[in-house]
């Protein structure tokens, strides 16, 4: 499964070519400071480089409590090809996250082998190459849903602490939106259970209940120290009430990116005007996958294959956002679905529902009915075949056809030739039933692999190879050299061509420089107050690092992310103000005195009270329980990794 992945994205496995845009942009710089720090016996709490500063610990995207990134910072200085490597960590989980859902789902072991790499190459996964959370999702959902489904079957120590480090990682790691999407999800696996498996034992019952008390405690002692740190910051940020009712329904799967379905090279063509992200355009998943989608619902003998079509296609809808009225009826009226945007996200489910549906299609072919079976799938491939047959005829013969119609034709001639195949597999005289299999096998992902890298250069990697551009980065200050007082500058000053693209808004963390620019979706309402302002550069463009009111000399003595040291003489007593947004937990020393609070300037900056004077002022950011919540997560997640060893251990003996 490694190897096929690697043939695959090659472009990204050995590290020939930069990610692109968010997962370079945000993911690498922040997951490149996260280790700078570490490496320099600092915990980052606070990140200066970016939005005038803001809580670094605070932010659900940043990686500081994942675990994935603990072992990748720790391991070596982080660097593009740590990038590179990070996300092909996450795909390849991702094809045995899905495998092991399959084999839960009692999916023949090459079917699952198969489906895994399909879900690990589909279009929600090339599209959101570029998002490190999104693909951390991808890679977890499985998982979890797959030991979950071991807890509700089997009941065991062993199973309920899997699904715990799932959690912990789809928490620290995923996208907030996709985590509330799947506790509606394991909701209804529960209640699918409980009415199939415990209708008539009461025993069973309890026993399901004692295991989710459980669950549910475990789950949150092991992200207690995340969530912590998540709940600090909710009351300062924009999203802390929720998004707007408005806001829901953008970047969806429109309609139209159904063509992807069949068409994955019109991803980000130009040809179709789709009305979204080029991240959401694409749910492609093979065409014989779809195929035996159809096949396992012609031939549904079981009321779950049903109850899985129906869930996946509910979730289809609600991704199509503004498109269809479900989105807007789940902000309005279920819990928790007003804190995320991006409705195309939903349909990530869908595409795990229609893998477990493709791969008993794949299995029912080789079942009792199986002649019959293979009846109807080479019926399904015929008609897929003439119907991409006449699209490529009529385009060609018609001289006038709408431009759409031509784009389609001009890439169907794939299709016809993936169908004609399947059928000659099909009709092949005295070939068993193992060999058809591992023949169907192999057309299904070379069908996949071919349309990663239709999409490589459009949704996963930059036109910039990452040994040019990490070169070019290794020139810049390593660590966190004291900087000069002098004016906040913006990313647009530097012109810095050599680095941008793929770094851009968040290059100050790159160059060491602080700036008024960034890019998160973490943003400050005080720091919202600020950039909002029509005159905000015109203002702020003067503005020292540290400043204060004529008849003052200062001089930075000592500096980290957390932590600014100063020399300040005075002529009079006033207020040092530190170009750093303001946010509870920073405090001031005065020549080695006791602490103080920080106060919020007028302007919404850290100041604090200096006397008359000459001094050592000391100001840091030191948010109440902020180190206490890391060191906590990290040894909640050791004592869980080291008993799910034991448990697991003695139950295999």
């Amino acid at each position: 499964m490694v190897a096929v992945l690697v043939a695959a994205y090659w472009q990204v496995a050995l590290c020939q070519y930069t990610l692109q845009w968010d997962m370079t942009d945000q993911a690498f710089v922040w997951h490149r400071f996260i280790s700078e720090c570490f490496h320099s016996g600092i915990i980052p709490l606070w990140a200066p480089y970016s939005k005038l500063g803001y809580p670094f610990y605070a932010d659900p995207q940043s990686g500081l409590f994942y675990p994935i990134v603990w072992l990748l910072a720790l391991a070596s200085r982080y660097s593009l090809y740590s990038n590179n490597i990070e996300l092909f960590i996450h795909i390849v989980l991702a094809a045995l996250g899905m495998r092991y859902l399959l084999r839960t789902l009692r999916i023949s072991e090459g079917a699952a082998a198969i489906f895994g790499l399909v879900y690990a190459m589909s279009g929600p996964a090339t599209g959101h190459a570029t998002h490190s959370t999104l693909i951390a999702s991808m890679c977890w959902l499985p998982w979890l849903m797959g030991s979950y489904i071991r807890v509700l079957q089997r009941h065991r120590m062993a199973d309920l602490l899997l699904t715990v480090g799932f959690v912990l990682m789809q928490l620290t790691g995923g996208y907030a939106g996709m985590t509330i999407i799947l506790l509606y999800v394991m909701a209804g696996l529960l209640v699918y259970y409980i009415l199939v498996h415990t209708s008539e034992r009461r025993g069973a019952l309890l026993r399901v209940v004692q295991m989710h008390l459980c669950l549910g405690a475990l789950v949150l002692m092991v992200s207690g120290g995340y969530l912590y740190a998540v709940a600090q910051g909710q009351p300062y940020i924009d999203r802390g009430e929720g998004v707007t009712r408005a806001s829901v329904g953008n970047v969806p799967f429109s309609p139209r990116c159904l063509v992807t379905l069949l068409y994955p090279q019109l991803v980000g063509a130009g040809e179709v005007a789709y009305d979204t992200d080029i991240t959401m355009q694409s749910l492609y998943m093979g065409i014989i996958p779809l195929v035996l989608v159809l096949l396992s619902l012609i031939q549904a003998r079981r009321r779950s294959t049903y109850i899985i079509a129906i869930s996946a296609t509910l979730m289809l809808l609600a991704a199509m956002g503004d498109h269809t009225p479900l989105r807007g009826w789940l902000y309005d009226y279920i819990p928790l679905m007003k804190f995320f945007r991006h409705a195309g996200i939903f349909r990530l489910y869908a595409c795990i529902g229609w893998i477990i549906l493709a791969a008993r299609g794949y299995d029912a072919m080789e079942g009792a009915q199986s002649y019959h079976l293979r009846s109807v799938y080479r019926y399904l491939i015929i008609v897929l075949l003439l119907l991409s047959v006449s699209l490529w005829i009529s385009a060609s013969v018609i001289p006038v056809v709408h431009h759409l119609v031509r784009a389609l034709a001009t890439h169907s001639m794939p299709i016809a030739l993936c169908a004609l195949t399947a059928v000659a597999i099909i009709l092949i005289p005295g070939l068993t039933a193992e060999r058809r299999r591992i023949l169907l096998g192999i057309l299904i992902l070379s069908d996949l692999g071919l349309s990663v890298q239709a999409v490589m250069t459009r949704t996963i990697i930059s036109d910039r190879q990452v040994s040019v551009i990490q070169k070019r980065i290794d020139h810049y200050p390593q660590g966190f050299p004291m900087p000069d007082n002098v004016p906040i500058t913006s990313f647009n000053q530097w012109n810095d061509t050599t680095i941008a693209p793929p770094v851009w808004q968040n290059a100050g963390f790159i160059r060491k420089q602080l700036s008024f620019e960034g890019y998160n979706g973490f943003k400050l309402k005080s720091y919202n107050l600020i950039h909002d302002r029509p005159d905000f550069f015109d203002t702020y463009r003067h503005q020292n690092l540290v400043s204060a009111d004529s008849g003052a000399i200062i001089h930075i003595t000592s500096f980290d992310p957390d932590h600014i040291g100063l020399d300040i003489e005075t002529d009079h007593a006033q207020h040092v103000v530190l170009g750093q947004v303001y946010f509870p937990g920073w405090i001031c020393s005065v020549d080695h005195a006791a602490t103080t609070a920080a106060e919020e300037s007028p302007d919404h900056f850290v100041s604090s009270a200096i006397p008359k004077g000459r001094h050592t002022v000391q100001l840091e950011f030191v948010p109440r329980g902020g180190r206490l919540a890391f060191w906590y997560s990290i040894i909640t997640f050791t004592v869980l990794i080291s008993a799910t060893a034991v448990v697991m251990r003695r139950s295999s003996v």
